[in-house]
C-alpha cells in the first residue's frame, strides 16, 4: 500500500513491469556488478536503471483482488467497506459487533463470502457453513437443510451478500450462527 511509493510509479506499472525486469537485469552481463558499483559510487538507482511498462492504476476492486491474492487480506479497503451505508440506515451492525457486543438474538450483518464449505450431517442431511468477512472481522455461519435448499444458488465464494443470522449458545458454551434468511446478494 505504500511500500513502493517512492518508485512513483502504479502497482499495475510494477506488477506489469516485473517480467520485463527481471528479463532486462539477465540480459545485462554484469547487471550485479553495474549494481554493486552503483550503490558503492552513492550513483542513482532508482527508475532510471530499469524500462517500466506504463500502466493506469487498478480500481479498488482489481487492487482488493490481488492484496488477497498476494498477501492474503485487504490492504487498501475492504470490498464491503462500500456496503456498510447500506447495512447500517437498515439497522445492521457489524461482523465484530455480534461477535463482541450483542447478546443471543437475530441480526444483520454483511460482507463478501469468503469460503463454503458443504457437508453431510450424521442423519444425511446436507447443511453447509459458510464464512462471511466484513471490514471489521469474520464469522461462521451454519446453513442447515431448508435454508441451505432455498439460497444454495446465492451462496457463491466473492459475493456480497447481507444476511439475517441468529446468534445463540452452543451446548459447548461458545456462540454458533445460524442463518435466519438471505437478505440481499449483490453481483461483483
Amino acid at each position: 500500500s505504500g511500500s513502493f511509493d517512492w518508485t512513483g510509479k502504479t502497482r499495475s506499472t510494477l506488477l506489469g513491469s516485473y517480467p520485463s525486469i527481471v528479463k532486462q537485469i539477465k540480459e545485462s552481463e554484469s547487471a550485479q556488478n553495474q549494481m554493486m558499483f552503483k550503490f558503492a559510487t552513492d550513483e542513482n538507482t532508482d527508475e532510471d536503471s530499469f524500462k517500466y511498462e506504463e500502466r493506469p492504476e487498478w480500481d479498488s476492486k482489481t487492487k482488493a483482488k490481488y492484496e488477497i491474492e498476494s498477501i492474503g487480506f485487504y490492504l487498501t479497503s475492504h470490498p464491503a467497506s462500500d456496503m456498510r451505508k447500506e447495512i447500517t440506515r437498515k439497522g445492521g451492525i457489524t461482523i465484530l459487533d455480534i461477535k463482541k457486543n450483542k447478546p443471543s438474538g437475530g441480526f444483520l450483518i454483511g460482507g463478501i463470502i469468503e469460503h463454503v464449505d458443504i457437508k453431510m450431517s450424521k442423519k444425511g442431511e446436507k447443511f453447509a457453513i459458510m464464512k462471511i468477512e466484513d471490514e471489521t472481522s469474520n464469522i461462521r455461519i451454519s446453513l442447515f437443510k431448508n435454508n441451505l435448499k432455498k439460497y444454495e444458488k446465492q451462496i457463491s465464494i466473492g459475493r456480497k451478500i447481507t444476511v439475517n443470522v441468529e446468534k445463540k449458545m452452543s451446548q459447548r458454551g461458545t456462540y454458533q450462527y445460524n442463518l435466519n434468511f438471505v437478505e440481499d446478494t449483490f453481483v461483483t
